[in-house]
């Protein structure tokens, strides 16, 4: 029998009332004591540097989850950040799933901050948590925040990735600026926009964001960062476009020190591994062998022909 929603919130408060359970006051002593030196350590010296592997277990990652929230306001910038960091290092592999969806609300909340450091900071972690991870509750707030949010390209691509479709309107509203004429098109909200738009099913933006690509003679910017977005779509077309760049043979990329050597098939495989269906290719594999190449190449034409 399913939980009402009445049984899941009082679930919730059962789990912020009861966080320590199972511990004994002396250890529970112990280890804030432990961590309060250790972060009195950084506020003197300056340096964001923890002594101690605060590891969570299922025994006691609430208790940790609420003895390092308290530090969230913290005067201190890097004791800010660490408290933050040893949450989600230690949640992420978590198997509660209250606790992920709490600390998912959190980040939430962090995106309105009015510091920068703070704000940007859920956006390199919430790809590492699941579509479950963000509650009912989570999602309103996202619908009620997106007029306030400062900077909304990265916010618009977690609202299509979750297929928040209360906000297509808005969302659609905002595509409709995408003017690939303008310099440097590809970092403006409009283009974000547009990304988000076809995410969400809406496909009338799609064969703009492909022939603007395909216009772009930097093919850094093209395979490290465009291919990747397009493939975000999930939109057919884009996986069709990125099916050109897959049969590539020889061609690297030159020019950038983190790029040099790579071959473009490399990276059009692990954006198709990340955002394709049933691709046969796994983007943690990276990087693939030429047998891997073949088996993909194989897949996509019995998929789109060619």
């Amino acid at each position: 029998m399913k939980s009402t929603t009445f049984q899941k919130i009082l679930k919730f408060i059962i789990f912020l009332i009861f966080p320590i359970a199972g511990f004994s006051q002396d250890s529970i002593k112990k280890i804030e004591n432990d961590l309060v030196d250790n972060f009195n350590k950084i506020r003197t010296s300056g340096k964001a540097i923890i002594t101690r592997d605060y590891s969570f277990d299922s025994s006691n990652e609430r208790y940790f989850y609420v003895v390092l929230k308290k530090y969230y306001n913290d005067s201190s910038s890097h004791i800010r950040f660490l408290s933050r960091q040893l949450i989600i290092k230690n949640v992420i592999k978590s198997h509660d799933s209250l606790l992920k969806q709490a600390v998912v609300a959190d980040l939430i909340d962090d995106i309105s901050s009015s510091e920068s450091s703070t704000s940007s900071f859920p956006y390199l972690v919430l790809d590492k948590f699941m579509d479950s991870d963000f509650s009912d509750s989570t999602r309103h707030k996202m619908v009620s925040m997106f007029d306030q949010v400062r900077d909304r390209r990265k916010y618009l691509l977690l609202c299509g990735r979750l297929n928040i479709q209360e906000l297509l309107p808005k969302v659609r509203v905002l595509a409709q600026k995408l003017d690939s004429s303008k310099r440097n098109w590809w970092n403006t909200e409009a283009f974000y926009a547009s990304l988000a738009l076809t995410r969400l099913g809406n496909n009338e933006k799609i064969s703009i964001l492909i022939s603007a690509t395909e216009s772009i003679k930097d093919t850094i910017l093209v395979v490290t960062k465009l291919l990747e977005y397009l493939a975000y779509t999930k939109n057919p077309a884009s996986f069709q476009f990125l099916q050109k760049y897959l049969d590539v043979n020889t061609a690297k990329l030159s020019g950038g020190r983190d790029f040099v050597g790579y071959e473009v098939n490399q990276y059009a495989a692990a954006y198709l591994a990340e955002y394709m269906d049933n691709f046969p290719l796994k983007k943690e594999d990276a990087p693939y062998s030429q047998k891997d190449i073949e088996i993909a190449r194989a897949f996509m034409r019995q998929k789109f022909g060619n």
